[in-house]
């Protein structure tokens, strides 16, 4: 590899070359009979199908080209973080997701793509405006939202749904006799972090 690097840097011609016209003659050197490349297709049975890189775009669905990329993006950035093999705690990030739920709405995806996250220590945040319950209710904690607009500032602001929000929080009681019926929601989940350093 570095005699390859190095004949190109001696070389008039190819000194100009893009970094990517680089790495693929550095490859051809390194592995001159060739390679292949194959990915594991997401299914529901969890069966190791593999399929060549070349045939994803005929074999997957797009919702398992998504799963596979939300799966390839877990896995770098779970390698870019990794600690040491002696670790036993990881932090990949997060990965904000503009309504994947929109193509890979199977659920057995949405599955595979948050055992795999959990398994790298990734956060996988997905934002959506279907209410597929089958999709929806696999997830442990859920913000409904709306878009909202001050009329005085002209800021866009997003806001707790109002709908939810009163069934969260129950109205308070104008009269001893008078009944008032208990909410309909119930927060089931909520987390709380705290900086480090915060005093209380």
């Amino acid at each position: 590899m570095h005699e390859s690097v190095d004949a190109l840097a001696g070389n008039q011609r190819t000194r100009k070359l893009k970094g990517i016209d680089v790495v693929m003659r550095c490859l051809v050197a390194a592995v001159p009979r060739g390679f292949t490349a194959e990915v594991m297709k997401p299914n529901a049975s969890q069966r190791l199908d593999r399929v060549p890189v070349e045939e994803m775009s005929r074999v997957f669905s797009g919702g398992q080209e998504l799963t596979g990329a939300i799966l390839l993006y877990c896995a770098l950035a779970a390698l870019r973080t990794s600690p040491g093999p002696r670790s036993r705690t990881r932090n990949g990030g997060l990965l904000l997701l503009d309504n994947p739920i929109g193509r890979a709405n199977a659920g057995y995806l949405v599955d595979i793509q948050m055992e795999m996250a959990a398994a790298l220590g990734i956060q996988l945040i997905y934002t959506t405006g279907l209410s597929d319950e089958d999709v929806i209710s696999r997830f442990p904690m859920r913000i409904q939202l709306r878009n909202d607009a001050e009329a005085r500032s002209g800021l866009s602001l997003i806001r707790l749904d109002e709908q939810v929000r009163n069934a969260l929080i129950p109205a308070p009681r104008i009269t001893p006799d008078q009944d008032v019926p208990e909410p309909v929601g119930v927060l089931t989940s909520a987390r709380l972090y705290r900086k480090q350093g915060d005093a209380q």
